[in-house]
């Protein structure tokens, strides 16, 4: 008896134990598990475990692909990651994106999760038709942004319109954007609340008034450096689209005041503006009537705005109570007056940048 029961343990013993408890987890659990993991882990690592997982990917909801950690550093060694990986899932997943050329990574990660929600590859090498494949396999994308991605054209954008009608955000500054691809996003995505085509120089009112038109829900606006804006364009912007909370028309040098103007008589929620550069448009009269009607600016850049003098920064400030940051680089009007008056009228103010205001002696700094 003594014997068999030795014999009994010692056969136990030998029996080898499964360690991986979590492959025999119930698929809705393994789901629920997935949808906590980081977003970066989720796309490069969760869909190289087995199959298992990978048809889990599929299955997942509101998927974030942001693969912008890429453009920081050399591509990363997929291999590495994941020795042990057959040759079905590496293919398209560890070395399609080895190179410069995240495309075909992108369209990898567009077969896998068919739910995404929210893609951004900006400062990545990608091509227009893997944005065409992306859009195709996942519809349900509401935000795309695609900032600096130098590569993409007037097609992706077309594509962007065509595919996604529920799109609330689009960024893309890629040099080759047209009038006609903001235009049929305009028409086809009326649920637009942010966008940004800055960096687009071919970009005119024509684009902007359609957008005022058909997306009056907008919050947030860059246009930067797309230098044929004129006040045509954003007072048409500002009168129709009145929930605008940011802008950015840096470089815009061709508006006036009046386009200020405009903005602070209909935006009143408006919280931050970028101007830089934009020197007609920015006077003493002009950020002054913006202080006292947006209550809520907190965040200001008048950078090269050159017609700017001491006591328009003064009356700025006594009426822009919640400022908490604002730029001055290269206001060569301006003097330590302006930056006494912002420190003793602005209590949540944090950040002064001044650097080229002639009439500051060197120590102020």
């Amino acid at each position: 008896m003594d014997g068999g029961a030795d014999g009994g343990a010692a056969s136990a013993a030998e029996k080898p134990i499964d360690l991986a408890l979590i492959h025999c987890l119930p698929f809705e659990l393994l789901l629920d598990i997935l949808q906590r993991v980081d977003p970066k882990t989720l796309i490069l690592v969760v869909p190289a475990v087995c199959q298992r997982w990978r048809a889990a990917c599929a299955e997942l909801t509101n998927v974030v692909i942001d693969l912008t950690h890429l453009a920081e550093r050399e591509p990363p060694s997929f291999r590495a990651l994941h020795p042990l990986l057959s040759g079905a899932v590496e293919s398209d997943i560890l070395f399609a994106g080895a190179g410069p050329d995240r495309s075909k990574l992108t369209v990898a990660l567009g077969s896998i999760f068919r739910n995404t929600t929210a893609i951004d590859l900006s400062m990545l090498v990608v091509q227009d038709d893997a944005i065409a494949t992306l859009v195709e396999r996942c519809p349900k994308i509401v935000s795309a942004k695609f900032v600096g991605c130098m590569f993409l054209t007037n097609q992706a954008v077309l594509a962007l319109a065509e595919g996604l009608p529920n799109l609330t955000t689009v960024f893309i500054s890629s040099g080759s954007v047209l009038d006609s691809g903001v235009i049929a996003l305009a028409r086809n995505c009326p649920q637009l609340k942010n966008v940004d085509f800055s960096l687009n120089p071919f970009l005119t009112d024509k684009c902007v008034i359609e957008l005022s038109e058909r997306c009056p829900r907008l919050v947030s606006f860059g246009f930067a450096n797309c230098t044929s804006l004129s006040d045509r364009g954003l007072t048409a912007l500002a009168q129709r689209c009145p929930r605008l909370e940011m802008i950015n028309i840096t470089g815009c040098f061709v508006l006036s005041k009046r386009s200020v103007k405009a903005l602070a008589e209909h935006c009143p929620e408006i919280v931050a503006v970028e101007f830089s550069g934009c020197r007609g448009a920015v006077t003493d009269d002009s950020i002054v009537l913006l202080a006292e009607r947006c209550p809520r600016l907190s965040r200001a850049n008048f950078s090269g705005c050159s017609l700017l003098t001491d006591p328009g920064i003064a009356s700025f400030a006594s009426n822009c109570p919640r400022l908490e940051s604002i730029a001055l680089e290269d206001c060569q009007h301006l003097s330590d007056a302006s930056i006494l008056a912002l420190v003793n009228s602005c209590p949540h103010l944090y950040r002064v940048q001044f650097q080229g205001l002639w009439q500051v002696p060197r120590g102020g700094e």
